[in-house]
């Protein structure tokens, strides 16, 4: 005779998402350590400001969406957050960074702004392709491109910001789809 077992929990994506990524930064920091010290304490400076932007504009984006839509603020604070580092970029190498982060701003401008406009699905969709397409882009340059420790420390930190924003958006799809099939 078999016992009926307890329920299984299960884990939330975002718990998923925060595990993949925390240990994907592990083993970027312990790479790039092998190769310099200064270049690992760089590195942790980056990840601190990635950190610091996406707490702070997902917070905002608490206080920005409505109270019924609160629960797109991870969604629209990680893209935000990104939208922010590439303006950042910008100010810092000027003109030279425009090719370099011009499609990307574009993309997540127009994304956020669909989200805020007409918050569903589609706009959901659009920034789950586009972080996609980055993702996959970002990871080829990574290992296919000669360039210097620096851009390799930005790249790096981009690809983990990217994945994170992949589960947080997934995760709002999800929640956006059961919500839309109960209306």
């Amino acid at each position: 005779m078999l016992k009926e077992s307890a329920p299984v929990k299960q884990i939330p994506l975002l718990a998923i998402g925060g595990g993949v990524v925390t240990v994907l930064a592990a083993i970027g920091a312990y790479a790039v350590a092998t190769v310099s010290e200064d270049f690992t304490r760089m590195l942790i400076i980056s990840y601190g400001l990635a950190i610091a932007l996406l707490a702070a504009s997902s917070l905002a984006m608490r206080y920005l969406l409505p109270q019924d839509l609160r629960f797109l603020a991870l969604a629209a604070g990680v893209p935000a957050a990104q939208v922010i580092s590439l303006l950042m970029s910008l100010v810092a190498f000027g003109s030279d960074a425009v090719p370099q982060v011009a499609a990307d701003l574009i993309a997540l401008v127009v994304g956020l702004v669909w989200l805020f406009q007409r918050p569903g699905r589609a706009p959901l969709l659009f920034l789950l392709a586009y972080q996609a397409f980055a993702l996959a882009l970002k990871t080829y340059i990574l290992f296919t491109q000669d360039f210097t420790l620096s851009f390799i420390r930005g790249v790096i930190t981009t690809i983990l910001v990217q994945i994170l924003a992949l589960f947080v958006l997934y995760d709002a799809y999800l929640k956006m789809k059961v919500r839309t099939e109960r209306v």
